[in-house]
């Protein structure tokens, strides 16, 4: 690494990018940087303002995010290539841009453990005596396995 940042606590990381790219560049004479980071510096605007720096990016993305149809392709297990039965891996392109996903079983079984307490906490919750709340309705962990009628 050339240099690091620390921000406040407080800040919102996706903002960060701009200043730092721009700071970079003032204060070190480099004619290539690879900027890499958390999915919490993934933006599609952040990518943008490495590329018009000349830059390369290594970034996690927030699958999440992504359109359903995109999310659909890129979990497709049949077009990945299985390193072992834990651990399997899929290059291919996202906006132009080389995209490498990974699939491993212990984030699987993570990921399945978590929804599965989720949901747990909602049965729960439905079926107490006690009316809704809007804590209830508004916390995110939740507002995707619920439809509000």
């Amino acid at each position: 690494p050339l240099c690091c940042e620390v921000h406040p606590g407080n800040t919102f990381e996706g903002n960060t990018l701009d200043g730092i790219v721009d700071r970079i560049g003032k204060k070190l004479s480099i004619r290539r940087f690879i900027f890499v980071a958390d999915r919490g510096l993934f933006s599609f605007d952040n990518l943008e303002h490495i590329k018009a720096r000349n830059g390369e990016f290594i970034v996690g993305l927030k699958m999440g995010t992504l359109k359903r149809d995109i999310q659909e392709d890129f979990y497709d297990l049949s077009k990945f290539t299985w390193i072992s039965s834990e651990l399997a891996i899929r290059e291919t392109s996202l906006n132009d841009d080389r995209c490498i996903i990974t699939w491993s079983k212990s984030r699987a079984d993570r990921d399945r453990k978590a929804r599965e307490d989720v949901l747990e906490k909602i049965k729960n919750t439905l079926s107490s005596s006690k009316p809704l709340t809007k804590k209830f309705i508004t916390n995110r962990a939740y507002k995707k396995y619920l439809s509000i009628q």
